[in-house]
């Protein structure tokens, strides 16, 4: 069996954007426990506060409100942030490539349509 075949197998990603979405979904709300568990956010009195933290945090706004309070704290918030910095650009880099194929699509159609009008009205 070939690599590439191998590799077509298991690392072929079709989900779709929503299936995208739910895992950036998924990330914030596995961060928001992980902060809950450690209790690792200043200021945080309830569940609502540590969703709340992981959900600005990923959109990277950094209100200031609530903040990291140890340093090994930090490098969560650190790792949470470069992993949503990825999703965010995976999920823009999922819809410009269908939005490139899918205007290819209609440009070539148009084109093969404009030929046989040409050859159909001389």
């Amino acid at each position: 069996m070939r690599p590439t075949k191998y590799r077509d197998q298991c690392c072929n990603y079709d989900g779709g954007s929503s299936s995208g979405l739910l895992d950036y979904f998924e990330i914030i709300l596995d961060f928001s426990f992980i902060y809950y568990v450690l209790g690792s956010i200043k200021c945080a009195h309830s569940n609502l506060d540590y969703f709340y933290f992981s959900v600005v945090t990923s959109a990277t706004v950094g209100f200031g409100d609530f903040t990291p309070i140890h340093p090994s704290d930090k490098m969560i918030v650190i790792s949470q942030i470069l992993i949503s910095l990825f999703f965010t650009l995976m999920l823009l880099a999922f819809f410009m490539q269908n939005f490139t194929e899918s205007n290819t699509w209609k440009t070539k159609n148009n084109k093969e349509n404009k030929e046989k009008n040409k050859k159909n009205n001389p």
